[in-house]
């Protein structure tokens, strides 16, 4: 049997080859065998090469996994291959004024055609109390020559791409101001905290030519870097696209590779296949570095001086320009690089789940990590595997901002068919479609003494002479059900949004041009409203001859009807229809004035989209009814001038009409084009996951009636307000957009079917008294009678109670599976308040004393029959401080 080698330390390794292995080829009595001999030199070098051979494995085994691995390349490795970018720190951003000299600027300017200009170097620093802001991108000053003064252009050169930048639309806002006798050019522009490094590289040697790369080394955090090649051919740098090292590329565009090495320290590298770009003999390569304080670099603004530092190798012209500045928001934003642990959490989650989902577990372990919300908690469970289906339920808690759970339950809908006129539940029938809909804001109660079954009443929220009902609950979805073949569909229809518009068009022949920014999109359909209201703000570029508008001496509006926008439709990039917006208000401080345009619907959804019935017909101005986008709509916004001292210019929107005031925009110029592209919107977001089936039945008196399985609805008294409504939306919106993100990911065709938590109403699986009768309710209520210590703060020893009462019935929930047991909340009263001499339990609910049990029958959720599975709703026990009495005694 061979004997066990023992090579746990080098000097066992050197007594083995002095013991085991020379005397096999020496006689050891005439070997010299000490350590500063030859045999010592050898034996020493085994030992240190065998021992380095075993830490090197033991290492690299240890890096092979996230949780053990020691060394920062390993981690932005693995990150590399499940493709997350965000590793980055972030720097902080103010809103300001610079001020710039107006005759500085006039001095400077060169011809530019039929104008003059001046560019700005983006360089230029910032100094806001110690802290250095620096511009996204160089800014281009272009003025036109108009009666005795000048009308000024201002906007970002978009050139090249600067990654750090949120900016879609160049313009930049700006207003001539007189400052001590002297004119300004006011910008209203945002900064960030960065500094700017260049590094420039040469391809000059043979050796390197295949596969380049470079190592570049930074100070500070690391925001962002752009890479810029120049061939030797060239006069210009060409930007290049910059791709993770694990990417794999399109070949017609020119582009390197990168790779973060640490926090100080990333790589630029190129493709190894010569049908990739791959930078030229005697070429350049330059790289713009961006690093960043990161969180250091949120502040609130004191008021102290901002020096404006001009620096520029590019732009002679701006040498001598001395500028001061205004800031005019907090700094913020700012986050600091991710750190090793930070980032090794994310590994160890993506590679524990394999970056795809397979069971709960893996979805639950997946929505755990997600920073979505503190206010949301969402169980999944296998509901459904059979040659028919493959399907999770996920159902979704969510908490209120003053700490309560938003009151929800998934429940049975019983509809009778109709239209309400005609009797029946429904708000529209369409019966060419077979389509029938109940609008959001309805208000349901249960069946009769039903646990589980709904049905509409003919009131929506906001009525008056709703019935007296121990529960109301209210449908956030539009519902439709579509009869042949049998269909149910869930979608939200309020919304309130904003989205940003990018620039599309500028008319260089016309003196004036607009900014418009943002679009808001808003609609409460819950309290039944059928239009959706679209809001911008829109101003000139610079000071005008003629006031838009203005307020006359009683302060009436009066609209100058010189300026109008026109938003059109656009679908598979054809313009599909249009509609006007009208002048509401104005800014006169600021210029700005403010645009309203009402779209009206009537809910009639064919596959992706809805109707509109108000908008208007390109070629023929009349008002039609015209199915559009629900989701990833495309508007185009359109800006007209009437010039009274000029000529209007001609342009191909001549025959659209404003139906405001009556008038073809013939008479007006076309100044400038906007979009959505890169923000399309939503007007009816589809929510395809949350899953039901409708069954015909009849009743005892032979009249039919449809019953619509797990629909989730939300307490009416949730809705009171539109602000509480919408945080209930951008939660849930927020939740689904996170589901609907991984819904690929999940292995073996599975999908997930959304609801909610029964949170209020009648309990399917709750308990009290002997005879197990069902909770009548999991919103609960408790009343204590407390007999406090002498000279105790009375008002705090009760709010204390109540926030300690309701911490404990609520963290008693596991899944829906745990009882409460009233003598443990005692004993846990007792325990941490000392102030308490002693108390008695009075009631839960409206039970008597004798109940101090609420059991959950559900066990676990494995133990439940396939019908019972499908209908199954876990359920939480919810408590609010209001429904918490304590009487001090």
């Amino acid at each position: 049997m061979m004997a066990t080698k023992n090579y746990t330390s080098i000097y066992n390794v050197k007594d083995m080859a002095l013991n085991t292995i020379m005397p096999k080829y020496f006689d050891v009595n005439k070997v010299n065998t000490l350590n500063s001999g030859l045999l010592g030199f050898i034996t020493e070098m085994i030992g240190s090469v065998t021992e380095d051979s075993f830490n090197t494995i033991s290492a690299y085994i240890g890096e092979r996994f996230p949780s053990t691995a020691v060394l920062p390349e390993t981690i932005y490795n693995y990150l590399n291959i499940y493709q997350y970018n965000d590793i980055l720190a972030k720097p902080s951003e103010v809103e300001m004024f610079l001020f710039v000299p107006e005759d500085f600027i006039l001095s400077k300017a060169t011809a530019s055609g039929a104008n003059i200009s001046f560019t700005l170097d983006q360089n230029t620093i910032i100094d806001i109390e110690g802290k250095y802001f620096m511009l996204d991108y160089d800014i281009v000053f272009t003025m036109k020559k108009y009666k005795s003064s000048y009308i000024y252009t201002i906007k970002y050169d978009f050139s090249f791409q600067n990654d750090l930048s949120k900016l879609n639309n160049p313009y930049i806002k700006n207003k001539v101001v007189k400052i001590a006798n002297s004119n300004y050019i006011a910008l209203n522009i945002r900064v960030h905290q960065v500094s700017k490094t260049v590094e420039t590289f040469n391809i000059t040697t043979n050796d390197k030519i295949n596969i380049p790369s470079f190592n570049i080394n930074h100070t500070n955090q690391l925001a962002n870097f752009e890479v810029f090649y120049k061939a030797p051919k060239d006069s210009e740098y060409t930007q290049l696209k910059k791709y993770p090292s694990t990417s794999s590329v399109p070949t017609s565009v020119k582009f390197c590779y990168y790779e973060i090495i640490d926090t100080d320290e990333f790589k630029i590298s190129f493709a190894r296949d010569i049908k990739h770009f791959t930078p030229e003999f005697n070429s350049e390569i330059e790289v713009h570095i961006y690093t960043t304080t990161g969180t250091e670099g949120n502040f609130t603004y004191s008021g102290d001086e901002i020096n404006v530092i001009t620096t520029s190798e590019k732009y002679p012209s701006n040498e001598g320009l001395i500028m001061f500045g205004d800031v005019i928001s907090d700094a913020v934003s700012g986050r600091d690089v991710l750190t090793f642990d930070e980032m090794k959490e994310i590994v160890i989650a993506k590679m524990t789940t394999v970056d795809s989902l397979t069971t709960e577990t893996d979805l639950q372990l997946h929505f755990n990590s997600l920073d979505i919300s503190t206010d949301v908690d969402i169980l999944f469970i296998k509901k459904r595997d059979d040659v028919f289906e493959r399907l999770f339920s996920s159902f979704i808690l969510m908490k209120k901002a003053d700490g309560d759970f938003y009151k929800t339950n998934t429940c049975f809908l019983e509809t009778k068919p109709g239209s309400l006129d005609d009797g029946g539940d429904f708000d529209y029938i369409y019966d060419q479609s077979s389509l029938s809909i109940i609008k959001p804001g309805r208000i349901f109660v249960f069946k009769n003494n039903s646990i589980d079954t709904l049905v509409p009443t003919q009131y929506r929220i906001g009525d008056a002479g709703i019935p007296t009902s121990p529960f109301k609950y209210t449908n956030p979805f539009l519902i439709t059900l579509k009869s042949d073949p049998t269909i149910v569909g869930y979608y939200l229809n309020s919304v309130d949004s904003k989205y940003s518009l990018s620039f599309n068009y500028l008319n260089d022949e016309s003196i004036y041009q607009f900014i418009v920014t943002k679009l808001s999109v808003y609609r409460n359909a819950m309290t039944g409203g059928n239009k959706y209201t679209l809001n911008l703000e829109a101003f000139p570029s610079a000071e005008l001859d003629v006031a838009i508008s203005e307020y006359d001496d009683n302060n009436n509006f009066i609209d100058h009807n010189i300026f109008k926008i026109i938003g059109i439709i656009e679908y598979n990039g054809e313009n599909i229809a249009y509609f006007n917006f009208r002048l509401t208000g104005m800014d006169a401080a600021n210029n700005t004035y403010n645009f309203t345009a009402e779209l009206e619907t009537n809910d009639y959804i064919n596959g992706a989209f809805f109707n509109l019935t108000n908008v208007r017909d390109l070629q023929t101005n009349e008002v039609i009814e015209k199915p559009i986008p629900m989701t990833g709509c495309k508007i185009s916004l359109l800006t007209f001038y009437k010039y009274t001292t000029e000529d209007n210019i001609p342009h191909e929107y001549g025959g659209l009409y404003d139906e405001n005031e009556n008038e073809q925009m013939s008479e007006f110029t076309l100044t400038n084009i906007y979009n959505n592209e890169d923000s399309l919107i939503t007007f009816i977001q589809p929510y395809n996951l949350i899953r039901s089936y409708s069954t015909n039945a009849i009743d005892t008196s032979q009249n039919p009636y449809n019953i619509i399985s797990s629909v989730p609805f939300v307490g009416s008294d949730d809705f009171k307000t539109s602000e509480i409504m919408f945080k209930f939306i951008n939660l849930m919106g927020t939740q689904y957009a996170s589901i609907l993100n991984i819904v690929q990911n999940i292995t073996n065709n599975y999908s997930i079917d959304l609801k909610f938590y029964n949170t209020y109403g009648r309990s399917r699986m709750f308990t009290v008294g002997e005879e197990q009768d069902k909770l009548d309710k999991v919103n609960i209520s408790i009343y204590f009678k407390v007999s406090p210590i002498i000279n105790t703060d009375s008002d705090l020893l009760v709010r204390d109670l109540k926030i300690f009462i309701k911490s404990f019935i609520e963290d008693i929930n596991d899944n829906g599976y745990n009882s409460l047991y009233i003598s443990n909340l005692i004993q846990e009263i007792e325990n941490t308040f000392e102030q308490v001499k002693y108390l008695k339990f009075q009631k839960i609910n409206d039970y008597s004393s004798d109940v101090q049990v609420i059991d959950n029958l559900s066990s676990s959720f494995s133990n439940l029959t396939s019908s019972e599975r499908r209908n199954y709703v876990p359920e939480f026990l919810t408590i609010g401080e209001k429904d918490i009495r304590i009487d001090l005694i």
